[in-house]
């Protein structure tokens, strides 16, 4: 039996051949390319994110693939200053920012959704601190953003079925960025 094995070709095999000893044999052997796969255009990583938030002193966590608007804004200053830098003692208003996340996944924890009920339905918003870790392919962070008097603004595409949610925007009045 001789089996063939070369890169990029599927293994050939063919039975019944006789070797003789101090003598050539030729064997026919047709190799077949193995399937071309198209790469992407645009070899984008997947990346983890585990969020950890804390409300009323409980904390929890889910998990999400992609978060968009981990971003830190110049603030606009009150006086009318042409090359927007603050002037003495003069105190700047904050630009607050929404973080997107997507893709969700909750496993067996509500606790995001009562927070976001309690936001909806009182006049009060309850605020709490979420941080976002970028996580390697261990599970450990490299990377980690901080959000502070941060509140759920609006949770799209809730599957109660699998724990999953589409879209979920977080208000937030601070950001700071850690590495680990």
């Amino acid at each position: 039996k001789l089996v063939v094995n070369a890169g990029g070709f599927k293994l050939a095999t063919k039975t019944n051949v006789l070797v003789v000893d101090d003598g050539l044999t030729v064997v026919d052997l047709k190799l077949i390319a193995n399937a071309v796969v198209k790469a992407d255009p645009w070899p984008q990583p997947k990346f983890r994110f585990e969020v950890e938030y804390t409300v009323n002193g409980k904390t929890s966590r889910f998990n999400v693939q992609e978060v968009a608007g981990l971003t830190v804004e110049e603030p606009e200053y009150r006086a009318d200053n042409k090359a927007n830098k603050p002037p003495p003692n003069m105190p700047a208003i904050a630009k607050y920012g929404e973080v997107m996340l997507k893709k969700a996944i909750f496993v067996r924890d509500l606790t995001f959704f009562e927070w976001n009920r309690q936001v909806a339905q009182g006049n009060t918003i309850v605020r709490g601190t979420v941080v976002i870790n970028l996580l390697d392919e261990k599970g450990s962070p490299t990377m980690s953003w901080t959000l502070t008097n941060a509140f759920p603004k609006k949770i799209q595409g809730v599957n109660q079925a699998t724990g999953s949610v589409e879209t979920i925007i977080i208000i937030h009045e601070g950001l700071t960025i850690a590495n680990q």
